[in-house]
This record gives structure tokens, C-alpha cells and sequence, in this order.
């Protein structure tokens, strides 16, 4: 029946995702832009990536068959990012170099840093897979310090929190810490719930595994209450079941249970099968550690079942060990044996020495107590074969993070320095651009002062020009009035003279009188 309702689950699950893929390709028939369609088909694609990446590459090759027929290369940054994360998932890293490359000349062609920084950080993830530990290491510092640069808070998290996972991933705890705390900080001044979760459920995993669970405590406390109040099932699954866990290691069995409760009832109510596998087996081993055998073992054959299901051969190995410790802590040595060689038959190839070497003990153990001692014998030197090696693989791992200490600090020198040379060259630009202003503004005075002795001697100049030709006018003017005045005197000689010839006897006249006197 409990089978029956987790596989309902399971597609009611579906039929919601679904949904979501309709919704998306709705508004992808909506859209009406190229720029639109590539937009839709790069979310489409996203929804797909890590999950059904069949379908993320269809989608990824329309929207790169558009950016391709209509040349539209500027817009085609997310085309070939996702391109790119594709060909990582698929292990096709040289390609996913290749698609960096193309991702990265158009970041830098929409002079787009934001971009560059993206390229960068997947850049290490890919490097990061081929054990390429030094590229990786350059690449998210590049990323970070470009981000710096810039001042671009949310490239610095997203930064920060790369470089907290590959040192969490490499069990560099310190470096991790360093660079989680970091990211811890500017999820707080940013708001960023989701990155603000990743942050502190990674430091609390940080702080457990350096033994400081008081600390871890208090940051899976905290990522409760955070993923309470965003009303976040997933987050808040994670945040109880790492509480549980946490519990079971401090010997606290009903805080311990409680909170693995808790997780399976979150799990079961979003339908994640995968989930509920870890929540009984620790409820499992929680029960036994109480002694009640027959509940851990309900909780135990669950996980078995659901493990079996998805074929998670570690998991199922991780269970069928828990049963065995439980029958041979009860002294049920044969029934132990059994569940012992059914944990090997599915442990998984990338078991540890160390977890080997442990099984090999106990089953050495339970084979004496059978009175087995060849296969005891035989037994112990597996086990001690596996512990030389566990130690072996220990003195290589320390060898292993010695050296990439060591590389990692040569590339933080390299760029650091790389860093004080673009910012003295940086400095040098700006001293310049000074002393080219300084002489532009001594330039400009200059020219001011010349154009405002020219415009004063201008003035001047039409002054004295309007001055002399007033003056002119007003000689012309009393010329003219002088030439008015000998006109009227004249006219007035003249008319004296007619009046005095009219006055005067004429020439005849007088003659004819001389004549008769």
C-alpha cells in the first residue's frame, strides 16, 4: 500500500513539472521577437540542463539555429553558456572549452565583465572535473577578482561560494570556511535567500566536519528558520535531516528522531523518493540504537526497497551494513555474516579504504566468533591490506593538498600581482588623464584670456570707430551747413546787386544825357 502511494506521488510530481513545461512553451509561442524566442528557448533549456539533457539540447540547438539564420551573435551569451554546461554534464570537456571560448568572445564584445565572470566560474567547474586542480583554482580567482574590480556584489558571491564548494569538495575545510563566510556575508547585505541557505547549510557541513558541531548547530538552526519562513519545503528537508543526522552523532536519539521525522514527512509530501531512502535508514539505525530492533528494521527494509527501485547501490550497501552491525551487536554472528557479504555484493565502486577496511574487520570479527578462523584469517589480512592502503591514500592525500596549498597560494601571488600591475598601469592611465586635463584646463585658460583680450581690444576698436564716425558726421554736417551759409550770402549779393543794377540809369541812359548837356 506505502508503494503504491509513493509512486502516485511520484507521478502527481511529474504532472506539475509538466505544467511548468507548458507554461514555458506557451510563452514561447507568445513571444513575437527573435531576441524573445532565445530567451524562452535559453529558460526552456535551463529547465531541462542536469535533468532531461536530451531536451536541453534541442532546445539549446533551436535557440543557437536562430542566433546562427539571423545573425543576432550579441544576444547568444546564455546560448552558448548553456551550451557549454551541457557539454560538462556529458563529459565532453575539450567541447565545453571550445563553447567557453565562443561565450566568453561575446562577453567581451557587450564589454560585459558580469558575463566574463560567469565564463570564468564554469571554466573551473570544467577544469575542475578533468583534475585540471591549478586551472580551476585560477579560474574562480579570475572570476573573483574581476568581480572585485568591478564592485559587482553579486559576481562576488556567486564567486565566493564557488570557491567555498571546490575547496568543501576537495576537504579543504579552512578554505572553504574562508570563502563561505565571505559568501555568507554578501547573501546577507544582498537579501539573497537561496544563496543565503547555500551558504550557511555549507558552513554548518564545514563545521561538522571539522568537529566544531556546536557551530554546525547553530548554522543548521539557522537554515531552519530561514527556509521556514520562506515557506521552502526542499531547503527546510535539508536543514532537519542534517539536524538529525547531527543529533544521532551527539547521542541526543529524540531530538535525533525528531527531526528525521520531520525530514521523511517533508520528503514524502514533495513526492522525493530519493530522499525518504536516507531518512529511514537513519530512523533505522536510530531505532536500533534504542533497542527497538523491530522498528529499525520496518525503517531499514524501506530504504532497502526505495534504494533497490533507483538502483542507489550505495545507499542499499550503507543499509544492508547498518543491519549487519545491528545482528552483530546482538550476537547473531551467521544472520550478520549474511548481511555483511550482501553489503559487499552492492558496494559501490567508489567505496573508500577505509569504510573497506572497517567491513573486513567486523566480518573477521563475526567469522572467530563462528569459529571460521581461515576465513577470519583471511578476513583481517583484507582488512589490513585496505588499511596500509586507506594510509597510503591518507599520506597521498595530505601530499595532494600540501601541493595544492602550495598551488593555490602561487596562483593567489601570480594574481595578485597580476592584479598590482593592472592597478599601478591602472594608476598610471588616471595620472595621465590628470596631466592631460591639467594642461586642456591651463589650455582652455589660456584661450580665454586671449579671446577676452580680443574681444576687449574689438570693442576698443569699434569704439574708436563709432567716435570717428560721429566726428565724420558732424564735419560733414557743418560743411554742409557752411556750404548752406555761403549759399544764402551769396544769393544775397546777388539779389543786393539786381536791386542796385535796377536802381542804377543803364549805360543808354547816361550817354544820352552826357550828349545833351
Amino acid at each position: 500500500m506505502r508503494t503504491l502511494v509513493l509512486l502516485l506521488l511520484f507521478v502527481t510530481c511529474l504532472a506539475g513539472r509538466a505544467q511548468s513545461v507548458d507554461s514555458l512553451l506557451t510563452e514561447f509561442k507568445k513571444a513575437s521577437t527573435d531576441t524573445g524566442r532565445i530567451r524562452q528557448l535559453n529558460q526552456l533549456t535551463d529547465f531541462y540542463t542536469g535533468d532531461k539533457n536530451d531536451s536541453a539540447k534541442y532546445f539549446n540547438q533551436k535557440a543557437l539555429d536562430i542566433v546562427t539564420k539571423n545573425h543576432l551573435e550579441k544576444y547568444a551569451f546564455e546560448v552558448y553558456y548553456y551550451k557549454a554546461q551541457i557539454e560538462r554534464l556529458e563529459s565532453k570537456y575539450d567541447r565545453a572549452h571550445v563553447t567557453l571560448l565562443y561565450a566568453s568572445r561575446i562577453a567581451r564584445l557587450n564589454g560585459n565583465d558580469t558575463q566574463e565572470a560567469k565564463v570564468l566560474r564554469l571554466a573551473g567547474t570544467v577544469y575542475d572535473a578533468q583534475n585540471m586542480e591549478k586551472e580551476a583554482i585560477e579560474s574562480y580567482l579570475k572570476a573573483l577578482q574581476m568581480c572585485t574590480l568591478n564592485k559587482n556584489k553579486k559576481g562576488l558571491l556567486a564567486s565566493n561560494m564557488a570557491l567555498g564548494l571546490y575547496f568543501k569538495k576537495h576537504n579543504e575545510a579552512t578554505n572553504g570556511l574562508k570563502y563561505f563566510l565571505a559568501a555568507n556575508k554578501l547573501a546577507e547585505e544582498l537579501k539573497d535567500s537561496s544563496d543565503l541557505f547555500t551558504c550557511i547549510i555549507n558552513l554548518g557541513t564545514l563545521y561538522e566536519v571539522t568537529n566544531d558541531k556546536q557551530k554546525a548547530l547553530g548554522f543548521y538552526k539557522r537554515a531552519l528558520l530561514l527556509n521556514e519562513k520562506d515557506n521552502d519545503d526542499n531547503g527546510t528537508a535539508i536543514s532537519t535531516f542534517k539536524l538529525g543526522r547531527l543529533y544521532y552523532a551527539l547521542g541526543k536519539r529524540d531530538s535525533a528522531r525528531y527531526y528525521l521525522n520531520q525530514t521523511l514527512q517533508l520528503h514524502m509530501k514533495n513526492k522525493q523518493e530519493r530522499g525518504l531512502i536516507f531518512d529511514y535508514a537513519y530512523l533505522g539505525t536510530n531505532y536500533d540504537e534504542e533497542g527497538n530492533l523491530q522498528k529499525a528494521y520496518e525503517n531499514w527494509n524501506m530504504a532497502l526497497m526505495l534504494g533497490k527501485k533507483y538502483s542507489d547501490s550505495g545507499r542499499v550497501h550503507m543499509v544492508y551494513s547498518y543491519m549487519a552491525s545491528a545482528e552483530l551487536k546482538r550476537e547473531k554472528y551467521q544472520r550478520a555474516m549474511e548481511l555483511y557479504q550482501l553489503s559487499m555484493d552492492w558496494a559501490p565502486v567508489t567505496i573508500s579504504n577505509e569504510t573497506m577496511a572497517v567491513l573486513y574487520k567486523k566480518m573477521a570479527a563475526a567469522s572467530a566468533k563462528l569459529g571460521q578462523y581461515k576465513q577470519a584469517y583471511e578476513y583481517m589480512s583484507l582488512c589490513k591490506l585496505f588499511s596500509d592502503s586507506s594510509r597510503n591514500v591518507s599520506d597521498i592525500k595530505k601530499q595532494t593538498e600540501m601541493k595544492m596549498s602550495y598551488e593555490f597560494n602561487e596562483v593567489q601571488e601570480k594574481l595578485m600581482a597580476e592584479a598590482e600591475a593592472k592597478e599601478n598601469e591602472s594608476r598610471a592611465k588616471i595620472e595621465k588623464q590628470h596631466q592631460q586635463r591639467n594642461l586642456l584646463i591651463i589650455g582652455l585658460i589660456i584661450l580665454g584670456l586671449f579671446f577676452a583680450l580680443a574681444v576687449r581690444s574689438y570693442r576698443i576698436k569699434r569704439k574708436a570707430h563709432a567716435l570717428l564716425e560721429l566726428q565724420k558726421q558732424e564735419i560733414e554736417r557743418q560743411r554742409r551747413m557752411m556750404e548752406e551759409k555761403n549759399n544764402e550770402i551769396l544769393d544775397s549779393i546777388r539779389y543786393a546787386k539786381k536791386i542796385q543794377q535796377s536802381l542804377l540809369p543803364t549805360d543808354k541812359y547816361i550817354g544820352k544825357f552826357i550828349k545833351r548837356s
